[in-house]
């Protein structure tokens, strides 16, 4: 068996941490910003998504869902096209994947707690 030395341009693991570290830096400076705009200055953080589920009768997550959609299909886009055609930067969709995901993370946390105090 021949051992197959990695590329130059191949990006080893301590690489790829630093590069993950920064990302999620970036996705808390944009979540904190946004979050801000989203909350209208309300302590609940998921005001935006419980106000728009009552106006639409659809469960917070389900309004979440809808909102991470429009991103995923970009990143979907993106890479089904081979990075063609971007109306915004890749790097702010996946930011605004993870950012959709911790929230949806938090939400069902505050879901099983009020579940758990009945």
């Amino acid at each position: 068996m021949a051992i197959v030395s990695p590329k130059q341009d191949d990006m080893d693991r301590k690489t790829l941490e630093a590069v993950i570290g920064d990302l999620l830096s970036e996705a808390q400076e944009v979540r904190t910003s946004k979050g801000r705009d989203y909350t209208k200055g309300l302590e609940d953080v998921f005001t935006n998504f419980k106000g728009s589920s009552a106006s639409f009768g659809m469960r917070p997550e389900q309004i979440l869902g809808i909102f991470m959609d429009k991103h995923v299909s970009a990143v979907y886009a993106y890479i089904k096209s081979g990075g063609q055609s971007e109306s915004e930067p890749i790097k702010m969709r996946i930011i605004d994947c993870i950012n959709y995901l911790c929230l949806l993370h938090g939400m069902i946390l505050e879901k099983n707690q009020t579940i758990m105090m009945e």
